[in-house]
């Protein structure tokens, strides 16, 4: 396996959680160079020390290249890859063939506070990003307060840091960008020291210089780690996201309008992801935690095209023609390692194709669009 690697280095910036300012409208996107590739994760152990590796494929295996270390925890679009290395937040950009990365920002923990990163997202266009970060406050050895903070910066590296998304609650998680790049909705919550939600909100804030904020959502009843569990119509006019009845009980699927009107309830389950041609939502089944297929409408029957049997289907993602999911497949309940990345024909499920080699751990695929 044959790396095409080449580094550079820009914006570097040590920081600790706070607020900072960044305004402007997005830049003209990259050009889309990588479509009908797929990025994932590996992870090996060695000696006990667990490598992470980011991997770029074909969505039948085949053309598996090295990208960098580190771990997929975000998002992939227009030829480029968001990743995270021992809280660094990277971007790597294919052209000409080769990857190129680009350290975005590193956060820095002393002794009176612990900073890791979560996640990382990038805006369709390729041109800004997201991530959140986990702050841990210490005193006399103890933790004594816990915040989880999303921040917004450009992708090629020119903002730095970046600046903290205006939200007056201080427990943010699970950005995501519209479809259009003009909007992100995101999770706010209140959540104990240990990272247990109890009840949020959902907010969509502007990414251009307004800097306008809507509640599109309350008293959504949850417990995020940092996945895509809501997502956006691909005309950015609607957010599909899950709640529950209870920390422990039915997680439920629904629709709402970007303004916040005309919530819906959809289906049982809980991570939904909107096809890119807007007809069909995919999401996990609560009771077999097989991935299912509902019409955005609620008019059709939900429809399981994976049906395991002891294992686990996680981090659906559409394919950009809405035809194929790509998804990680765990034996066993859960996140039992290892993973593996397969490729499932939504109209066709019988065909079903590895995007991985069995054995080698891999987990949350994205399509290079």
């Amino acid at each position: 396996m044959k790396s095409l690697f080449m580094i550079s280095v820009a914006a570097i910036t040590l920081w600790g959680c706070s607020d900072q300012l960044v305004q402007g409208p997005p830049a003209e996107g990259p050009s889309a160079e990588g479509s009908g590739r797929i990025a994932y994760s590996t992870v090996e152990d060695v000696g006990g020390r667990y490598l992470m590796k980011v991997m770029v494929s074909s969505p039948d295996g085949t053309g598996a290249t090295f990208v960098a270390d580190g771990l997929v925890a975000g998002s992939a679009a227009r030829g480029r890859i968001a990743y995270t290395r021992n809280d660094s937040v990277f971007v790597a950009t294919l052209s000409g063939g080769a990857w190129s990365e680009r350290l975005i920002t590193t956060v820095a923990s002393d002794t009176t506070m612990s900073i890791h990163t979560l996640s990382v997202a990038l805006s369709p266009d390729g041109t800004l990003l997201t991530y959140s970060v986990k702050c841990n406050s210490y005193s006399g050895g103890l933790i004594i307060d816990t915040q989880t903070l999303t921040y917004l910066t450009r992708a090629d590296g020119s903002a730095g840091a970046g600046s903290r998304l205006p939200k007056d609650n201080a427990h943010e998680t699970v950005p995501v960008f519209s479809p259009d790049s003009r909007w992100i909705a995101l999770y706010s919550g209140n959540r104990t020291w240990d990272g247990s939600a109890t009840t949020g909100e959902i907010w969509v804030l502007s990414t251009g210089s307004s800097g306008s904020m809507v509640r599109v959502a309350s008293g959504i009843r949850t417990k995020p780690d940092g996945g895509s569990w809501l997502d956006w119509s691909p005309a950015s006019d609607r957010i599909v996201y899950q709640t529950s009845d209870d920390l422990d009980g039915i997680r439920t699927v629904h629709i709402v309008n970007r303004d916040g009107s005309g919530t819906r309830k959809l289906a049982d389950g809980f991570y939904p992801v909107w096809s890119p041609d807007g007809k069909r939502i995919a999401y996990i089944d609560m009771i077999t935690w097989d991935i299912f297929v509902v019409d955005a409408d609620g008019s059709a029957t939900p429809r399981n095209i994976t049906n395991g049997i002891g294992t686990s289907e996680l981090y659906p993602q559409w394919s950009p023609d809405s035809k194929s999911i790509l998804y990680t497949l765990y034996r066993g309940d859960n996140e039992k390692m290892p993973g593996t990345i397969r490729v499932v024909e939504v109209d066709n499920p019988s065909n079903i194709r590895s995007a991985t080699i069995d054995g080698v751990n891999a987990f949350k695929g994205f399509w290079v669009e």
